[in-house]
């Protein structure tokens, strides 16, 4: 739809401007529309055009490409220099030539510039460089300036905007290829002017023309001279050898000097036109140094340099222009230009929108105006590989573009396309193939594994898949992007770049990135990635390829054995409560069912499965043959889908295999292979994981003495399946399995479905029959001993040695349990934790009395003191309902017994005694002391001879022995006079109370002091503690500790005390011999120290 501001619409003639958003007035509300603006040429007005997607013109309707470019014998056809120096070329040849040429702007420089100079109406240079890569243009820029300078006849209507004159002008020159002339560039040129004998004397032997030699020669006429092909002339004239040089050498000279005499007064009509491979074509070998070394010459001698032109702008539109020109007779109105370009900026702003591309549609749809009928982007990878060593550069391009147009009109392709794509060569034409060939002969294996065979490459394969061309035009326009092999070349484009050049009416793009992007790099075997992310194709086989050569070589048992350690992973029993053993994929053969341990059975999924048989009948005959039929499940699924679970497989496998041999190699993990392989790691994971989702879909389990079968949907989160979590949720859905624990309701469910009417029961039949009934629910293995301990505890069981009983029972009597917590060695105090069975109430009695309701209540049962040899405790149930009251319990209290030999003048006597206190018995002789010994009534002299003393302690059935060796009398030699250290750690260890006041009292009188005491002060009810510690080096008196203690002990309250007494210090050894005389013992020498 079109609209102007001063209502005149017109399609013609317009200068498009960049893309624009307007607001027109619509109904009453401004609705915001996108368009083009462009002015008319002479009119001022201003014109809004919006695409008509219904009235697209394909390319077929809408350009008309000249008979030429369908001639295939002339798709080679290119005019040399020599054409025109030979006369071959008429000035009917000249016309056809302009018709079917785009005058460049460096060719209108060229052109304007010579004929300034020849016609004297401006200074000029003399000489003029056409610096460009091969192929770009010099030679046709050349024949344009020679066609006008011979057919004046043309001039005015090719060249309508430059007065030329109307006279001929004389064109000589001279082209490289034409290495064989005899007589130099100077001689060739001489016969051309008609004036050959001027150089004669310059032939034999072969010289360079001085200055004056060319001005002789030359001046008169306005003459152009054309220099062409010029390298390959060196190369060749290197070798040829004249005197003390050769012709080269000779030939530079020559050149050297004709550029110095052109620019002499003389010779102000002559100009010299060079051409050049590049700006630094004559430098890149010795051998060819000279028209370089010829033109610096010419530049310190005159003060003037060369000219240097480019025939082809390298950037800019020209050679859509000189594509345009050269190809196409007519091509369609700017509308329908407007119109495609519109379109295509749609389908540019549709993919940004969806964040699929970054490129502007504005942008777009401008330059779509300017390259029309080429898509733009053909510029940009024209440019990539222009530079090419042999590749001509804009007359390769015509080649090329010649042989992609012939086959898409001659196929019917251009009735469908609106532009000219990257991607659209049909490289399984063998023109067009060849011709990609000489541009990167490298890639042509590329072709036909990943982009075009006929539709057996990868990129075909992914389009048979699809239905459609996606994969292809991406790998087509990969591959152009690809060409370049200069140093350090762009190669390849990024995702985003790859959606926006794909965006055209009708493509959608939206699947672009899943269906081609993301698979094409991982079936394709020269495909590959730089680090910043360009996709490009080189001649080095790529990851996919290796990855494919594994999986070609490997067998069904490898791509088995790589699946079942995937699924032993996912299926691997975590938390354990449903099944504890995996077995996958294993023949039948191999697999067995415990008693104990439930099965997940993984098995290949059967062709013949139905609902009521989802097993292979293998599987079935295998779970009818068992006993233990409850201890096992099956996984299994869809049988259409395992064959792309297997190959999905193999790529893990394969890929793993690579990783491994990466590792071997040495390869750091920022390395670009590794990184590659990882990232291809992580998609076939994924590929894996998505296919195993799709088939194993299917749990089967025991119900009811058969086999029944649920879906099951194995989701994964972050790449990760928590296969034992689904089976366990599809299973409790159903009520098959049980997480509950240990209750009254199992113990019903047991004694229902489990004892089988038998009371008692064997336990392990119960085990048993759980492992066997069909009926019994999956729960945790441990479950039936939990059910059994909960049973047993609260009653409603019974052990009866290997068997079990279900109540209910008569009541238990009460009974009694006793602990001893803690006994004092040196008073025989001993607590007690007293345990009622039954009942609330312990009764006690001394010694083996029965207790009754009025004997005494033990009050404390966690800490019961007493000292008393030995007590009786009952328990009475004072409920309402009360137990029977069971037996007595009685308790013994344990006796010590401590004897200590010491010294009295020169006797050894014995003293003991037993904690708690009763009569004591001894002997002397070794004898027995049960049936003769004498009772104990106090200290006693121990006979010569005696080497044992034999105590016993005995009141009623209680009873303790003990056995003294006698010890020798001799204690250490103490100095009387001098100070003592007595260790006492071993006599004075955790005393009570009272040992400890004695201890301090015997201090106080022989005026010692004490080191290394620790003190400990327990509550007798709470257990709150308080502890002290003096050190070894601090020494105290006893009144200083006994304060200490007391102070400690009313700090704390109704407590007890212990204290451990490391060290006593005398003043003299005399006050420790009288402290042990008095004690009656003999000093141990390893336990005295005097300083």
């Amino acid at each position: 739809m079109y609209f102007s501001l001063d209502g005149k619409a017109d399609s013609s003639h317009h200068s498009i401007y960049p893309f624009a958003q307007f607001y027109v007035f619509d109904r009453t509300i401004f609705k915001k529309i996108n368009c083009f603006w462009w002015t008319v040429p002479g009119l001022g007005h201003v014109i809004f055009g919006r695409s008509d997607m219904a009235n697209l013109q394909a390319l077929k309707s809408s350009c008309t490409p000249r008979q030429s470019v369908f001639d295939k014998s002339r798709k080679d056809v290119v005019l040399y220099l020599g054409d025109l120096l030979n006369g071959r070329l008429t000035a009917e040849n000249a016309e056809a030539f302009y018709e079917e040429n785009f005058i460049t702007k460096g060719m209108r420089s060229l052109v304007d510039r010579v004929f300034d100079r020849l016609t004297g109406k401006k200074d000029q240079a003399s000489t003029f460089l056409l610096s460009q890569a091969m192929g770009g243009g010099k030679t046709h820029s050349m024949l344009a300036l020679g066609l006008l300078a011979k057919y004046p006849s043309i001039r005015k209507k090719f060249w309508p905007d430059h007065d030329l004159g109307d006279e001929p002008i004389r064109v000589v020159g001279f082209d490289g290829r034409e290495s064989d002339y005899p007589y130099g560039v100077w001689g060739s040129i001489a016969e051309q002017l008609g004036k050959k004998e001027v150089f004669q004397d310059l032939y034999q032997p072969l010289r360079a023309p001085g200055a004056t030699s060319w001005i002789n020669l030359l001046q008169g006429e306005p003459t152009i001279i054309l220099l062409d092909e010029m390298p390959p002339y060196f190369m060749n004239a290197k070798s040829v050898q004249v005197g003390n040089g050769d012709l080269a050498d000779i030939t530079t000279t020559a050149l050297s000097n004709l550029m110095i005499a052109a620019n002499k007064e003389e010779l102000q009509n002559v100009v010299i036109v060079i051409s050049d491979l590049s700006a630094t074509a004559y430098k890149t070998d010795g051998k060819a140094a000279g028209v370089s070394a010829a033109l610096d010459n010419l530049a310190q001698e005159t003060n003037r340099s060369a000219m240097i032109i480019e025939p082809v702008a390298t950037v800019g539109d020209e050679v859509f222009n000189i594509l345009r020109t050269r190809l196409f007779e007519k091509l369609p109105e700017i509308k329908a230009i407007d119109d495609v370009a519109v379109a295509y900026s749609e389908e540019v702003k549709k993919a940004k929108n969806m964040e699929l591309t970054s490129e502007s549609p504005e942008t777009f749809a401008a330059e779509l105006r300017e390259s029309y009928p080429f898509h733009f982007s053909l510029r940009n990878l024209y440019g990539r590989f222009k530079e090419n060593p042999s590749f001509q550069q804009t007359r390769g391009l015509l080649r090329l573009m010649r042989t992609i147009i012939s086959n898409m009109w001659e196929t019917g392709k251009a009735e469908n396309r609106y532009l000219i794509h990257p991607y659209d060569i049909d490289l399984n034409d063998n023109d067009i193939f060849s011709e990609f060939e000489r541009i990167n002969q490298s890639l042509s294996e590329a072709i036909r594994v990943d982009i075009a065979n006929d539709g057996k490459s990868h990129a075909e394969e992914i389009d048979e898949q699809y239905q459609n061309s996606d994969a292809s035009d991406v790998a087509k326009l990969l591959f152009i992007a690809s060409l370049s092999v200069s140093t350090n070349p762009i190669l390849g484009l990024r995702d985003r770049e790859i959606i926006g050049w794909m965006c055209t009416p009708g493509r959608d793009v939206q699947n672009l990135i899943k269906d081609v992007i993301e698979v094409l790099p991982s079936r394709a075997w020269y495909l590959h990635q730089t680090a910043d992310g360009r996709f490009f194709f080189k001649n080095v086989q790529n990851l996919s390829a290796r990855v494919y050569d594994i999986k070609r070589n490997s067998t069904r048992e490898n791509n088995i054995q790589s699946l079942r350690k995937v699924l032993e992973e996912m299926f691997k029993p975590q938390i354990g409560d449903l099944y504890q053993n995996l077995s996958v994929l294993k023949p039948i053969d191999s697999v067995s069912l415990d008693q104990t341990r439930t099965t997940l059975i993984i098995t290949d999924p059967y062709t013949g499965a139905s609902t009521e048989k989802p097993l292979h009948p293998d599987w079935f005959d295998f779970w009818d043959q068992q006993t233990f039929k409850n201890r096992a499940l099956f996984i299994t699924g869809d049988r259409n889908t395992m064959d792309q679970v297997l190959d999905n497989a193999a790529s893990l496998r394969a890929i793993n295999l690579v990783r491994e041999e990466q590792k071997k190699d040495g390869l750091s993990a920022n390395d670009p292979q590794v990184k590659e392989a990882d990232k291809s790691l992580d998609r076939y994971q994924i590929q894996l994981k998505s296919s195993l989702q799709a088939t194993f879909s299917l749990i089967v389990y025991p119900s009811l003495d058969r086999l029944r079968s649920e879906n099951i949907n194995l989701n994964f989160t972050d790449n990760n399946f928590d296969a034992e979590k689904q089976v366990r949720k599809t299973l409790l859905n159903n009520q098959s399995f049980s997480e509950e624990p240990a209750n009254d309701n199992w113990v019903k469910k047991v004694e229902a479905r489990l004892f089988d009417g038998q009371n008692p029961v064997i336990w392990n039949e119960i085990l048993k029959r759980a492992a066997i009934k069909t009926s019994w629910q999956f729960h945790h293995p441990h479950l039936l001993e939990d059910i059994l301990n909960h049973a047993l505890r609260v009653g409603l069981w019974k052990r009866e040695g290997n068997q079990v009983r279900k109540g209910p029972f008569e009541k238990d009597p009460t009974g009694v349990k006793v602990i001893v917590k803690n006994r004092d060695e040196h008073t025989g105090e001993t607590i007690l934790q007293i345990t009622p069975e039954g009942g609330r109430v312990v009764y006690y009695e001394i010694g083996k009395h029965k207790p009754s309701s009025a004997s005494l209540q033990v009050t404390d049962y966690q800490n019961f003191r007493t000292r008393e040899l030995s007590l009786t405790f009952l328990c009475v149930d004072d409920s309402s309902d009360p137990r029977p009251t069971g037996e007595p319990l009685y308790w013994k209290n344990q006796v010590t017994i401590k004897g200590q030999f010491y010294q009295q003048g020169d006797e050894i006597m014995f003293k003991a005694l037993s904690i708690p206190p009763i009569p004591l018995k001894y002997t002397t002789d070794g004898s027995n002391p049960l049936s003769h010994g004498v009772p104990y009534n106090g200290d006693f002299l121990v006979p010569n001879g005696a080497q044992l003393i034999q105590v016993l302690a005995q009141k009623d059935d209680i009873q303790a022995k003990e056995t003294f060796t006698v010890k020798s009398a001799t204690g250490p030699v103490v100095a009387p006079d001098k100070p003592l250290d007595w260790k006492t750690e071993n006599r004075y260890y955790n005393i009570p109370q009272t040992d400890a006041y004695s201890v301090f009292e015997k201090c106080t009188k022989y005026n010692a002091r004490l080191a290394n005491v620790f003190m400990t002060i327990i509550h007798n009810n709470s257990g709150e503690t308080l502890s002290y510690t003096l050190p070894e080096g601090i020494g105290k008196t006893a009144h200083e500790l006994s304060s200490l203690m007391a102070a400690l002990q009313e700090l704390i309250g109704e407590a007890s005390v212990q204290v451990a007494i490391g060290k006593i210090s005398f003043e003299t050894g005399q006050a420790f011999l009288d402290w042990a005389q008095e004690e009656k013992f003999t000093p141990d020498p390893q336990e005295v120290e005097q300083r």
